[in-house]
């Protein structure tokens, strides 16, 4: 994997799948997910002008709002700040989402 350094509101991250649960512990299967038509990422990179996203985060974008960048077998995605919805805290252990926090 390449490492990649983003610039001034960007932030660099890689697409992941995840079980989305709320604190009423309802589950938002991909399906509906892909409906709705945004993804989660895991942040990567951001740039010195990001404030409110750091490195590791679990954030949301439109896909509009996503330009995936292919370099070699690395896929990576850049959004820049003002394109995130939310960031979201997860149990790494579980994997599950547990709180989201909109920006």
């Amino acid at each position: 994997m390449f490492k990649y350094k983003a610039v001034m509101d960007k932030i660099v991250c890689k697409e992941i799948k995840l079980e989305v649960e709320n604190n009423n512990s309802i589950i938002i299967p991909e399906s509906v997910q892909e409906k709705i038509n945004q993804s989660i990422y895991q942040v990567i990179s951001v740039g010195e002008d990001v404030k409110e996203v750091k490195v590791g985060d679990l954030i949301t974008s439109l896909q509009m709002n996503a330009m995936e960048v292919k370099i070699g077998n690395d896929i990576v995605v850049v959004i820049p700040e003002s394109g995130v919805l939310f960031v979201m805290e997860h149990d790494e252990s579980s994997g599950k989402v547990i709180n989201i926090k909109k920006k």
